[in-house]
Parts: C-alpha cells; structure tokens; sequence
C-alpha cells in the first residue's frame, strides 16, 4: 500500500511540474527584462552551484591526507 502512495504522490508532483512548465510563457527574454524575483532566482543558483563545487573540493581534499599516511611505515 505505501508504494502505491509514493507512485501516486510522485505522478501528482510529475503532474503538477510538467503543468507548471507548459503554462508559461515561452517566448524568450533576456536579462534586460528580468524582474528582481528573476534576478533573485538566478543569484540563489549560481550560489548553490559555488556551494556544491567548494563542497566537492572539500570532500575531496579530505581524504588526501589519509592516503599519504598509508604509504609510510615505521620498521623499528
């Protein structure tokens, strides 16, 4: 039964998402005519893009030093 609740959840959002897309306008618009809800949309996505690429770099800079110490060993 909760399967079929998420299927029918996921359809309505997939419903509601492609309703939303082909109720626009589609005529092209360049930056000119952007209201400040488009600018302000468009800075939140560059920000989040910025915040995942230094998130990626960390989590790959983190583990670089774990591998450096598995080369050297001690034989005393």
């Amino acid at each position: 039964m909760k399967k079929i609740i998420s299927l029918l959840v996921a359809a309505g959002w997939y419903l509601a998402i492609v309703f939303t897309v082909l109720g626009q306008d589609t005529t092209p618009r360049g930056p000119s005519e952007w209201t400040g809800r488009n600018w302000l949309g468009f800075c939140i996505l560059i920000s989040a893009f910025i915040l995942a690429i230094i998130g990626i770099y960390r989590l790959a800079m983190s583990g670089e030093g774990e591998r450096e110490g598995e080369g050297e060993r001690n034989d005393e």
